[in-house]
Order: structure tokens, then sequence, then C-alpha cells
């Protein structure tokens, strides 16, 4: 599924990531998914409802790292196979034979709305 734009302007980062620890985070926008190896980060544009799983590690990179690990749009209540991805690439990173690449979420200014959405790697 492709995200317009707007959509992308319009999304709402629940957490605000980077400036609210980890500890601090809640439900509903997020959930540890008791008896799973992975959680969730729940959020949504004004068309559609977005889960996004991931897992606080790896651990050699800090005590705040939360890494993203698959997402897509909310379509059933409990997305085993979207946990099973999760989960699957979590221990890939763990092993050795997957990276993880750094982005950093922050709040755009009015001047920074005009512009695409960025990351860093």
């Amino acid at each position: 599924m492709k995200i317009t734009l707007e959509e992308r302007r319009s999304t709402r980062v629940p957490l605000k990531a980077g400036h609210l620890p980890i500890a601090a985070w809640k439900k509903p926008q997020f959930d540890p998914l008791k008896g799973e190896e992975v959680s969730e980060v729940r959020f949504e544009t004004a068309t559609h409802y977005f889960r996004v799983y991931g897992y606080y590690g790896p651990t050699v990179l800090g005590r705040q790292v939360y890494t993203l690990l698959f997402g897509h749009d909310k379509q059933t209540r409990n997305d085993t196979s979207g946990k099973r991805e999760a989960t699957k690439r979590k221990r890939s990173i763990e092993r050795g034979d997957a990276k993880t690449h750094k982005f950093e979420f922050y709040r755009a200014s009015s001047q920074q709305d005009r512009k695409e959405p960025q990351g860093t790697h």
C-alpha cells in the first residue's frame, strides 16, 4: 500500500519518538504484546490505521533504542503473520544475519512540513 504525501504530512507519531522515554510508552499507541517476542506501535492517518512491530534493542545500541521490524495497515484484530515476520526479523538481527539502520524522528517546523519526511541511515 502506498501512502500519499498528504497522509505522510498528517501522520501522528503517537509516542513522540526520541522525546518520551521508552518506559513511558503506553496503550493504546503502544502494546507490549504479552507472550510475544515483539511489541506493537499503532498510529493512524486520515484514512488508515497502521501497526508497526518492533522490539527494544539490540542492546549493543543502548537503552533507548527501539527497532522497527515490520509494519503495514491494520486489517485484522490478531495479526499472527505480521508478528511472525517481525519475530523472524528480530532473530535475524540477534544472530547477526541482518543489520539495523538508524532513523531519527523529529517534529517538523511549518517550513519543513512542505518537504518529504526524512530519515538517516
